[in-house]
């Protein structure tokens, strides 16, 4: 098992660029999503909501984003 997400591991096969580390901040998808949840543990927000749904799927969206975002412009780096 390797020690990156596997957004990572598919820009690292897809070309022979390396990723810079330096500029990434070692922090893998599943960690992303759990911080996302986090913000909503003390609210018990109802699941059965679909608006309620929409905002927490759209959040986890904006945070992989803003991860794939950093990812790539560290190849460039």
């Amino acid at each position: 098992m390797s020690n990156y997400s596997i957004i990572e591991g598919c820009i690292r096969q897809s070309c022979d660029l390396k990723i810079n580390t330096k500029l990434i901040n070692k922090m893998d998808l599943n960690k992303i999503i759990i911080n996302v949840l986090e913000k909503y543990q003390d609210s018990q927000p109802n699941m059965a909501s679909e608006s309620f749904r929409e905002i927490l799927a759209k959040e986890i969206e904006v945070e992989v984003d803003k991860y794939c975002l950093t990812l790539m412009t560290s190849l460039n780096a």
